[in-house]
């Protein structure tokens, strides 16, 4: 018959082992660790005056003037003028529009007659 512990059957095919036994010891013990902060961390961080601050207020400064000067201008420009302003920011530029091969290679040799020459005499 099985050994029955604690009114569960135990598994008939359980090969006993050296981690097995460990793990079965130790798994009634339990330790925590708690660590707690440091009252430090929580004090706000003093903001040094002088040139920080005032190169962000020159950087704010000089978008308030380029928003003020868009505002003057036609819908069109502005338009045009904020897409700078975003490539300028870092924005990934827009793709360059599909344009089909024959007419692309048409427009090559309209602007370069060598190129057609060249070309003919080989084929």
């Amino acid at each position: 018959m099985h050994k029955v512990s604690s009114g569960i059957m135990a598994d008939p095919y359980f090969v006993p082992t050296r981690s097995s036994k460990i793990l079965k010891e130790t798994a009634h013990e339990v330790t925590v660790h708690v660590e707690q902060k440091r009252v430090d961390s929580f004090k706000p961080k003093k903001k040094s005056t002088g040139d920080a601050e005032n190169g962000l207020d020159m950087k704010q400064a000089r978008f308030e003037v380029y928003k003020f000067a868009q505002s003057g201008l036609p819908n069109a420009q502005r338009q045009k003028n904020q897409k700078e302003l975003a490539l300028k920011l870092g924005a990934v530029p827009p793709k360059n529009k599909a344009v089909n091969y024959k007419i692309l290679k048409k427009n090559w040799q309209r602007r370069n007659p060598k190129r057609r020459k060249w070309r003919s005499s080989r084929v």
